[in-house]
């Protein structure tokens, strides 16, 4: 679980809270918070003594689900936090850039303040995310990055990391993406029709290539000619044929509008056929959320890209397919793939996609084949071929997956044998 550490002296204000129900207070994500100045929500879960110095480990805190919204109870033993992460970002209701909110005689207070929509918001935007590029690196062999978080920087000491990506700089490509994903929690996520326009992170991500001319319309269509030959872009892309900035750690997974916003970045996306993206990749991460759900417990997902698309010219030679193909940077990958485990039973199941949505034949299986069951069968060829490999398996072609503790397949619980 990612858990950030805080010092109490950066930590300001103390209080109580909203609705009540005997001396315990709740805060429901749906009516008790604005979702275009939300604030990061976070439990208090220990306090620990580093010499004189009192610390305390938080995390996003996850409502229980009530009426299918999202609603965390806390009581006089217990507090949260709320923090607004962002230059000139304040919570209203102590002014600070974080506050307590505590719970006394069944009310919540902000700071000194009573705790209102108003007083639990920030003061300039929704908690503002930032990218940090790490020194530790990830994949193997040739298919090797860095790790770049996509999180929270509360103050000059707390660095809150909500994504792992892993990148390669070099040639502007993700392998893949980790996260959790809540299932005790999902039910009761903010509903939000908030989008972010796309971000390229710190100058040192995308040197050499402008993620946001390349994605265009015009920018896919001169990739197109140049490596297809003249006119080559009309022979796949029109106004419902074009690739998507394809999410790896897709929003809908996240509870707050704050960690939805925060998937906007370029390094948290692959470019995907829309017919792919709005197509069967969406059916499977509405059936990962939906098996999250069912066993209403965390599992650890991860989504990445394998391989470079290959289309064919007018002449009928295939070509590789990159977004700036001069200096063969932002490959289109072959296929989207996601690792789902479940930590408790050690079980995992690997779900592969083509994204060729012009193959007039099913395409070869990168590894062994499975049938998980209760997974759903996929194999319009239009809208992205898919199909479920073991772990074991999809490891010896994609060796830079991350190492997991797979024993079994991973399969919806109504219909394990």
């Amino acid at each position: 679980m990612l858990v950030a550490t805080f010092l109490v002296a950066a930590l300001v204000g103390s209080g109580h809270f909203l609705g009540a129900q005997g001396q315990a207070c709740k805060l429901t994500l749906q009516t008790d918070l604005d979702s275009t100045k939300e604030p990061l929500v976070l439990a208090v879960k220990t306090t620990q003594i580093r010499g004189r110095q009192k610390v305390e480990q938080l995390e996003i805190a996850r409502p229980e689900v009530e009426k299918r919204e999202g609603v965390i109870t806390i009581d006089e033993t217990q507090s949260l936090i709320v923090a607004c992460p962002g230059p000139r970002n304040n919570n209203r209701g102590s002014g600070e850039q974080s506050a307590y909110v505590k719970c006394k005689g069944g009310k919540l207070t902000v700071g000194n303040r009573p705790a209102t929509k108003e007083t639990l918001s920030c003061t300039n935007s929704v908690a503002y995310s930032s990218v940090m590029v790490t020194d530790d690196t990830c994949g193997s062999g040739d298919d090797t990055g860095v790790i770049v978080q996509l999180g929270y920087q509360l103050d000059d000491k707390s660095w809150f990391p909500l994504i792992d990506v892993c990148h390669n700089i070099e040639r502007s490509v993700t392998l893949y993406a980790a996260h959790y994903l809540y299932g005790q929690s999902l039910k009761g996520a903010v509903k939000s029709n908030d989008r972010r326009k796309f971000s390229r992170g710190p100058k040192v991500l995308f040197p050499n290539v402008s993620p946001d001319s390349v994605y265009t319309r015009k920018g896919q269509e001169k990739a197109f000619d140049r490596i297809l030959g003249d006119d080559g872009h009309k022979l796949y892309i029109n106004n419902t044929s074009f690739l998507a900035r394809g999410h790896l750690a897709p929003d809908a997974d996240f509870i707050y509008n704050s960690g939805q916003l925060l998937t906007y970045y370029y390094v948290n996306v692959a470019g995907q056929w829309q017919n792919f993206n709005a197509g069967n990749w969406l059916i499977i991460e509405n059936a990962v959320r939906d098996l999250a759900v069912k066993v209403d417990e965390t599992l650890r997902v991860f989504t990445g890209t394998y391989g470079i698309l290959k289309l064919t010219n007018s002449n009928g030679d295939q070509r590789m397919i990159y977004l700036e193909p001069t200096k063969k940077l932002i490959a289109v990958p072959e296929v989207y793939w996601k690792l789902v485990q479940h930590p408790v039973t050690k079980s995992c199941t690997v779900v592969v996609g083509s994204n060729n949505v012009f193959l007039t034949q099913p395409p070869t299986p990168i590894c062994s084949t499975a049938t998980p069951e209760g997974w759903p069968t996929l194999t319009n060829l239009a809208k992205g071929y898919v199909y479920y490999c073991d772990y074991d398996s999809f490891k010896k072609t994609v060796p830079y997956v991350p190492d997991v503790d797979c024993k079994d397949l991973f399969e919806f619980p109504e219909k394990n044998k």
